[in-house]
């Protein structure tokens, strides 16, 4: 399979771009989203730009759904999934499980890389817009 320019999955995955567009690009392009365009995953820049845009929360499900082992890769600045989609306030009971992934022991243990905290202790600070 020959590999698009690394910049089509981010673009599909960037708030310029539907769901239905980046589930059309997942269909016709599989393995496509798991590849990283300068350390980031399409799923970091859905969660980067999910901050009040509940278009970019629903399409960084999806990506986590689809690709669950995503869970585990840290973007450039060493956070997991989890640490952002705890800052943009996406996660809770719903949903805590996707984003632990199949490692949760590891995802868990994980410290955020600027505030050293574990992802439980960022879900219960107040000024955390998660409800974990």
């Amino acid at each position: 399979e020959q590999l698009l320019p690394s910049r089509l999955p981010m673009a599909a995955s960037s708030q310029h771009c539907s769901l239905e567009l980046l589930k059309l690009f997942r269909q016709t392009f599989p393995e496509q989203l798991h590849h990283s365009f300068e350390g980031m995953l399409p799923l970091h820049l859905a969660l980067l730009e999910a901050q009040g845009s509940p278009k970019q929360a629903s399409k960084a499900m999806y990506l986590l759904q689809e690709m669950p082992e995503s869970a585990h890769r840290r973007d450039p600045n060493g956070k997991l999934p989890l640490h952002l989609a705890l800052e943009v306030g996406l996660v809770d009971e719903t949903n805590m499980e996707s984003w632990l992934g199949t490692d949760a022991q590891h995802v868990l243990g994980t410290p955020d890389p600027e505030t050293g905290l574990l992802p439980f202790h960022l879900g219960a600070l107040p000024s955390a817009n998660a409800s974990v």
